[in-house]
Parts: structure tokens; sequence; C-alpha cells
């Protein structure tokens, strides 16, 4: 069984982080370019927070839809037209003229984006068992540092770089990095295959495997019809606010750290590469701790560790006025918010199958990314008003330790024995 999945993972995972990647520099981008966007447009602090944020009001509303819609067209068709139609309106980012045409443009990119990452955890659920879900998402969601390490030093060299014509630097910036989605979203369909069942890469005994290991390790849970009441019980609610304080930590902090180097006087050339920094070691570690939870067959305390490592860490920025500290309190919040995310996932989509998974998956996306509009919105608010980062970036953290607590109580079924994994094929 180990030998399928690792062949599994090494066909699928390389492309999916790659997508994801793109995605999520499309998603960010906008705070590397607020550093001379924002001046160009005349944008206040507490409208780029606003404006920032309104990409996830249109990601919350088009979420569950296009979920169900990517179950009934699969993820080629689906996962493809998502992504050619967010780079386009990426692209169109560069023509922001002010306020209005920002917050209507980043409103339609989060409607245009909406389903692909519930989409692709989804995807994964098809061809992984429960145990085998935090190490292999972690993987996924890797593509959230891997986008600052590419991202931040490409973004910032595009600043700082003098083109010819009538485009600015910023302009650029959104062009060059909006028009990959839209390549690679006319490859999706050349790559992804939308089942085990699809796939001509496996052997008919492999594509056996991968589905009895998924009946296998099905719970009389998950065996229930749909029923939207699922959905209102006390463990799912606890899910979709633990998801939604992580949210708002991830783009609070990934909207404002540019901008937050620049304010204690990060030089502009330098302020790429040490988000990078934060980004990439915290992802790295992530990934070891989610490979841990897999192989301890433990999910509550390893997810409520991670998210006391990112109060600390967000405690560490706010407080701090050493770069030496604030460096080490980003790397410890960016570790955090990747170690929770891929062993949250592990979690949800243990107790959710077919309808109720893909439903689920984009209920708790889509409400948890209003996190996404939160975190950036309240920092610009109370950063105006106070003329310092520091009280907002103390109210997550208390959030953070919030979602702490919540996670105690959360269900965690992980799967069966370890050695059952190791089973050969």
């Amino acid at each position: 069984m180990k030998d399928v999945f690792s062949k599994v993972a090494l066909r699928i995972m390389p492309f999916l982080i790659l997508l994801y990647v793109v995605a999520f520099l499309d998603r960010v981008n906008v705070g590397f370019a607020s550093l001379t966007m924002n001046r160009d447009l005349q944008i206040s602090d507490s409208a780029y927070g606003f404006a920032a944020g309104m990409f996830f009001v249109g990601y919350f509303l088009c979420e569950v839809p296009s979920n169900l819609l990517l179950k009934r067209f699969g993820a080629r068709i689906w996962i493809a037209r998502i992504m050619i139609t967010w780079g386009v309106l990426s692209v169109a980012m560069a023509f922001a003229r002010g306020t209005s045409s920002y917050v209507m443009l980043r409103t339609l990119l989060g409607a245009a984006e909406a389903g692909f990452f519930p989409g692709i955890i989804l995807y994964l659920t098809i061809w992984l068992p429960p145990s085998r879900r935090a190490s292999l998402m972690s993987l996924f969601t890797f593509g959230i540092p891997l986008a600052n390490v590419v991202g931040g030093p490409i973004s910032t060299a595009l600043l700082a770089h003098h083109f010819s014509g009538h485009l600015k630097p910023w302009q650029w910036l959104f062009i060059l990095e909006g028009v990959p989605a839209i390549l690679l979203g006319a490859v999706v369909p050349l790559i992804l295959s939308n089942s085990p069942q699809d796939a001509s890469w496996l052997s008919e005994q492999e594509q056996t495997t991968i589905v009895l290991a998924q009946l296998a390790e099905s719970t009389k849970e998950n065996a229930e019809p749909f029923s939207w009441r699922r959905f209102c019980t006390p463990m799912f609610v606890a899910l979709t606010v633990v998801y939604f304080i992580l949210m708002s930590e991830l783009y609070g902090l990934g909207f404002w750290l540019p901008k937050l180097l620049q304010a204690r006087g990060t030089p502009l050339a330098n302020i790429g590469w040490l988000s990078a920094l934060a980004y990439g070691s915290g992802g790295i570690l992530a990934v070891a701790w989610a490979y841990h939870s897999d192989f301890s067959r433990e999910r509550r305390w390893h997810l409520l560790t991670a998210l006391a490592a990112a109060a600390i860490g967000q405690t560490i920025v706010a407080m701090s006025h050493s770069p030496g500290y604030s460096q080490c309190g980003f790397m410890l919040s960016a570790f955090g918010i990747f170690s929770g995310m891929p062993i949250f996932w592990s979690i949800v989509t243990s107790n959710l199958s077919g309808a109720s998974a893909a439903v689920g998956t984009a209920l708790v996306n889509s409400f948890g990314n209003l996190g996404g509009f939160a975190g950036p919105s309240w920092i610009g608010w109370i950063t105006a008003r106070t003329g310092s980062f520091r009280p907002g970036m103390l109210a997550l953290a208390v959030l953070l330790l919030i979602a702490g607590l919540l996670s105690i109580f959360v269900s965690t079924k992980v799967g069966p024995a370890l050695r059952e994994d190791l089973t050969p094929c």
C-alpha cells in the first residue's frame, strides 16, 4: 500500500503544489504592490485593508456552488476554469484606477478563485485514505510559504525595476504574476485525472488498492446519508471558528507583513528576502510536523501546539522592536499557521465523505476564509486610528489562543494503526 500512495504523491503533488503557488501568489501579491500602488492610487491604510479583505466576500459567496460544480464536472475541467478566470482578473488588477475599481476587482478575483482550495482538498480525499492525509496535505499547503519564498523577492525586484512605457512597476507585477495562472489552467486537463479509476498511469491492481484502502478506513459516520444537520453540530461550528481564526492570522500577516517591515525601516530590497526566510523556514518545519502527526496517529495536540506557536510568534511580532526578535516571531507564526492547516483539514475530511465532503469542505473554507476579510481589515482599521500595528497583532494572538482551546474539543478520527498502512500491496 505504501508504494501505490508514494506513486500517487509523486504523480499529482508536484503539479498541485505548483498550482497553489500560483494561486496564493495572485492572492497576496497585493501586499507587495501596496508598497507603491497605494501612493499612486491614493488608497489609505483602512481602505487598503478593507479592499484586500473584499476578496474573501466574493470567495464566500461562490465557494459552495463552485465545489458542487467541481463534483459534477470533475476536477480536470473545473480547476482549469477557475485558474483561467482568476488569471485574467489578476492581470486586470493592473488597470485599477482608484479605491472603487480596486475594491471591485478584488471582489471579482475572490469569486473567480472560489472553490480552488476546497476543491483540491476534496480531490485529494479521492486518492488518499484518512491516515495518509495530513502529511500529503502539508505538501500541498507548502505552496503557501513557497509562494512567498519565490514571490517575495520577485515582487520587490519588480517594484524596484524601471520598466519602459506607461505602466508602473506595480502594474507589471500584477500582469507578470497573473499570466502563469492562465497558462497552467490550459494545461490542467492534460495532467489531472478525475479519479483513480480514470488514471491510465495506474494499473488495475493499484486502482483497486486505493479504493479498498478508502473503504477500510471509512467510518459509520461517513456512511450516513447527506443531511444539512451535520453542519449545525457543535463540532462543525467549532471547526469553522478555528479555521476562521487561522485565516485571520494567515492573511493578516500576509497582507501586512511587507508594510510592517517597511514601517520598521527595512529597505525595499530586503523586504522580499526577509518574508521569504520567515515563510520558507516555517513551511519546512510544518511539513515535518504534519508527518509526525500521521506517524503518531494524533491530531488534537498537534493542532493545539501549532496554534499556540502561532500565538506566541504573533505576540513577539507585536511587542518586539528588535528586527532579530521580530523575524523570529514571523518564523514562529508561519510555522504555527502552516502546521495547523494540513492537520486541520485531515480532521475535517476524516469526518466527511461523498456529498457531505463536497459541501462540508466548502462551508468550512468559505466561512473560515471570511477571516481573510476580518484579519486584514481589522489591522488596517486599528492601525489607521492608533498609528501602530501592535493592538491589531495582539488581538490576533488572543484569537489564536481561543482557537487552541476550541481544538481540544474537536473529534480526531485518524484511521487504523500505523502498521496496517505499511502492509505491502
